[in-house]
């Protein structure tokens, strides 16, 4: 049995990214469809967290889970920010368009930008469309919420490690709520 290697793992990180970005694009306009205005929105972000982010913990976790036994036999050394890493290196495309935001922002970058940014990141776009609403220019979009908007992508990295360091402890979120002593 052979680990994966940081960049591997990145990779492996980022394919569910982009498959986990198709179905949260295809929930956010369902669910945004049936259900209009703020309800909509907010009722897609909290479904698109949820599928985004279990596609990416799930995976990393039983990555972690499997280094566990590697380390503990002695064929891989130990590295407890694997996760970190692999979620910092797979989310470099999007910092990328992050810093590509704040550019359009600050007008380096054609308005036309914020469409594709938002339909790349499709997980957020419910997020989006309440920090950044589609009617604005960029020029009428605060810098607060673009800002904010840029920030997302620091949320894969952050749930790779806790996915990786909780699967190599061998501890189960799931298990825990479904099995909870009384």
């Amino acid at each position: 049995m052979r680990s994966k290697s940081v960049l591997k793992l990145s990779v492996s990180v980022f394919g569910r990214m982009v498959l986990a970005g198709f179905m949260c694009a295809i929930l956010s306009l369902s669910v945004t469809s049936i259900l209009s205005g703020r309800g909509g929105q907010v009722l897609a972000m909290l479904l698109n967290v949820i599928l985004y982010f279990s596609l990416v913990y799930s995976f990393v976790w039983s990555v972690g889970d499997r280094d566990n036994n590697l380390v503990r036999y002695q064929h891989e050394k130990l590295d407890l920010l694997k996760g970190l890493k692999a979620g910092v290196i797979a989310s470099v495309p999007a910092f990328l368009l992050s810093a590509l935001l704040v550019l359009a922002k600050l007008g380096a970058v054609s308005e036309l930008f914020l469409a594709l940014y938002r339909i790349l990141n499709a997980p957020y776009l419910p997020f989006f469309l309440i920090a950044m609403p589609s009617s604005h220019t960029m020029a009428e979009l605060s810098f607060g919420g673009v800002v904010l908007s840029a920030l997302t992508p620091l949320l894969l990295p952050v749930v790779s490690m806790g996915g990786y360091y909780l699967g190599f402890c061998r501890f189960s979120v799931g298990e825990a709520v479904m099995y909870k002593k009384s």
